[in-house]
């Protein structure tokens, strides 16, 4: 990480900077099978292994690496000794969670009991390729302080830009093939990353200290 600040005028302040990170995934996690239910028309319920040909705990790997470089940068204008103007572009990173990025998978099967030998299926994976969101920010924001020093009222507008937002996605298969077993229905639940989103909006606070109320009631604040 760098930083820079320098005084263009007696009144007008630049501050910059840039961070850069490198990240290194290695996970390793097991796909859980749970075992076959079938419930018979008779009401009669049977607990039977998969026909996978494997035990039903498998071991699963993922790696993923990635640098992120993290500028910004910070305008600082005092129009008044009153008034203050900030003006800032900036980035920010936020990784996965890590149970997100586990390769884990956990497969629940149910036979059709009118059809021996049909599955159904739904799986939920973890996704070990997800990426980090980015966000890119504008802000300005004009700050007007109380000329007894008691208090602040600010506003301000921002507008950012989210890249690679993690979201969950389902999808709905007919007649698909997972570990050597055909399933007449198979869903997958997994995490992925969306498209890029964007987010504007207004802000205004107001903060007053009450410095003129007697002990010990004085400094209160709202």
């Amino acid at each position: 990480y760098a930083m820079a600040s320098v005084d263009l005028t007696e009144r007008l302040n630049l501050t910059g900077g840039v961070r850069i990170e490198q990240t290194d995934v290695v996970v390793s996690a097991f796909s859980f099978v749970n075992e076959v239910e079938t419930v018979h028309p008779e009401g009669v319920t049977q607990i039977g292994s998969l026909p996978f040909g494997t035990s039903d705990i498998l071991t699963t790997t993922g790696a993923h690496d990635y640098t992120t470089i993290l500028p910004s940068a910070v305008l600082r204008y005092e129009l008044t000794p009153e008034w203050l103007m900030r003006a800032s572009v900036s980035t920010n990173l936020g990784r996965p969670d890590y149970p997100d990025t586990a390769p884990i998978s956990t497969l629940s099967v149910t036979e059709d009991p009118l059809q021996p030998g049909v599955f159904f299926a739904a799986n939920e994976i973890g996704n070990p390729n997800l990426e980090p969101f980015e966000g890119t920010n504008l802000d300005v924001s004009f700050d007007y302080y109380f000329p007894e020093g008691n208090g602040v009222v600010n506003m301000g507008a921002f507008y950012k830009r989210i890249e690679n937002a993690i979201y969950g996605f389902n999808e709905d298969f007919n007649n698909f093939t997972f570990q050597g077993v055909t399933f007449e229905q198979y869903q997958s639940s997994t995490l992925n990353n969306a498209d890029p989103g964007r987010i504007a909006g207004l802000e205004l606070g107001v903060q007053y200290d009450f410095i003129n109320l007697p002990s010990p009631f004085v400094g209160f604040a709202t």
